[in-house]
Formats: structure tokens, sequence, C-alpha cells
């Protein structure tokens, strides 16, 4: 990255990280690694990606493995102020580790 702008390359290499799905073989917390590095990125590039963004990052492909129902329930009854990032790595990141 020059001076706070991404190459084109760099550009394709985070969009590819942001869109990957989740492997529940890998850790849970290296989901949450890569997505924090992708928010922190696009916040110093000014990119559009709100928070809202990077938990549905993190829930979606979670969810798609199918392996955290009851989690998945619980957080889905939460209200939405209670839906933050923080949340979002305690409540999978412990049902994970069960």
């Amino acid at each position: 990255m020059r001076y706070g702008r991404p190459t084109p390359a760099e550009k394709i290499d985070k969009k590819a990280l942001w869109s990957a799905g989740w492997n529940p073989q890998v850790l849970i917390e290296e989901l949450f690694e890569r997505l924090e590095e992708c928010y922190v990125i696009a916040l110093v590039t000014k990119a559009s990606h709100p928070k809202e963004h990077i938990i549905n990052k993190a829930v979606v492909p979670i969810q798609a493995t199918g392996l955290f129902e009851a989690a998945m329930e619980k957080w889905h009854a939460l209200a939405p102020t209670d839906q933050a990032w923080l949340g979002v790595k305690e409540h999978f990141g412990s049902a994970f580790d069960v």
C-alpha cells in the first residue's frame, strides 16, 4: 500500500479475504483476525465497510457450517443493539470452544 492507497492487486487480495468463508477445522479466532485486518485496512483506506458489514461477514460463514445451530438461534434472539462485533467474538468463540 502506498500512501494509504492500496494497489489494484492489494484491493483484489483484500476483497478475496473479506469474502472468504470459514472452515470450522480452523480456529474461529483466525476468522475474526482476518476480518478485523480487512476492516482496519478498509478504515485506513476510507472504504465503505460499516460495522454491520464485519458482523455479517463473521455470522454468515459460521451459519453456513450448520455446526452452531443453538448459538445461532441465541444470536438471532438478541436485540440488534446487543449484536456488536465484540459480542460476535465472545458468543461464537465460546460456542466454538465447547
